[in-house]
């Protein structure tokens, strides 16, 4: 299966492969062989569990692992990953731009630019500037260019990291405006971490949606929607874009309408698609996905079997259509089901 995945990836295209800690090293000699160790990413580690993880004699394990390859690493661009629900909650003001938060223009440092310190007039008057071991972000020019844009404020403050022409502590501090999205309203992103933090469990939105708990261990859809948004994502889309190519993680882009395609070769019970309607939804792209699980029968005595699921398979098309009526996308196409049958 990796090596189809690798032969329908675009040049700039990016595979994602979950794995635990028992078998993540034979897994990255194989990816090296298929992809080769110049188109490796990164290694991501997911912190799975706040419980302890799993429990060991010597270490609780409370981690996973996805290694992330490219098909060709030096025609992939510049990636993006979204801001965090913590970090997007310190965007606590708004003006006519939208929700912004406001950043010290005076800020710790050890570098001695004298470019980075110069005296700033505030609304009395009063001249102000950094005090030592403290410089302003940016030099005169662009300061001058933020103040015309609207993007500087001044407050009183009584414990100002600026000092007066005088040498003494300033009545003043003066802040910077740093908005939640551009100027399309889309979010801000970050350079993606190699450490992606603890989403809420897969198995309560498998409770959610079926009043049971019908499948073990489930990804969480906000986990796998952090890797949508690294590989599919609006910035990463348009940086794609910028850069002459489609975007790409073991998808396949229409050219003419730039819905990405998601697959996912170890459907089990559908979450990727779970994630990518939610996402769709979430930022009105039409990203389609193809789900492929082989016909595993579920436990004979499983709580999947008695809600009438003989195989994974089953929940994973009716988890799909429950998600569907669930974020009423009502102008949604449905979806196709195609069996391999065997030749007789």
């Amino acid at each position: 299966r990796l090596v189809l995945a690798r032969q329908l990836l675009k040049e700039d295209g990016l595979i994602f492969v979950s794995i635990d800690d028992n078998e993540v090293h034979h897994l990255r000699l194989v990816m090296d062989e298929i992809f080769g160790e110049e188109n490796f990413v990164t290694q991501f580690v997911w912190n799975s569990s706040t419980a302890g993880g799993i429990r060991a004699k010597y270490v609780n394990r409370n981690h996973e692992y996805a290694l992330c390859y490219a098909k060709t690493l030096a025609q992939v661009p510049q990636l993006f990953a979204p801001l965090s629900q913590e970090a997007v909650k310190q965007y606590n003001r708004r003006d006519a731009r939208g929700r912004y938060r406001e950043k010290d223009f005076a800020w710790v440092t050890q570098s001695t630019n004298s470019n980075q310190r110069y005296l700033i007039e505030c609304p009395d008057g009063a001249l102000v500037q950094p005090r030592p071991g403290y410089l302003f972000r940016f030099v005169r020019a662009r300061f001058e260019e933020a103040l015309h844009n609207d993007l500087v404020v001044f407050k009183r403050t009584k414990t100002s990291p600026l000092i007066d022409q005088h040498g003494k502590r300033a009545r003043w501090n003066i802040y910077i405006k740093k908005y939640l999205g551009d100027a399309t309203g889309a979010p801000s992103s970050l350079t993606p971490k190699s450490v992606v933090g603890l989403y809420n469990s897969g198995s309560n939105e498998i409770k959610e949606l079926f009043g049971a708990m019908l499948f073990n261990n489930p990804k969480p859809t906000a986990y796998l929607r952090y890797f949508l948004e690294i590989a599919v994502g609006k910035n990463s889309t348009d940086s794609r874009q910028r850069n002459d190519a489609e975007p790409e993680d073991a998808q396949e882009i229409d050219e003419q309408t730039h819905d990405e395609i998601v697959l996912d070769f170890f459907a089990g019970s559908c979450s990727t698609a779970h994630a990518v309607l939610a996402h769709n939804q979430e930022d009105g792209r039409a990203r389609r996905f193809i789900m492929v699980q082989q016909p595993e029968l579920t436990p004979p005595n499983s709580l999947a079997r008695r809600h009438g699921f003989a195989t994974i398979a089953d929940l994973g098309k009716e988890r799909i259509r429950r998600v569907l009526h669930k974020l009423a996308l009502e102008d949604c196409e449905g979806f196709r089901v195609y069996t391999i049958e065997e030749e007789h």
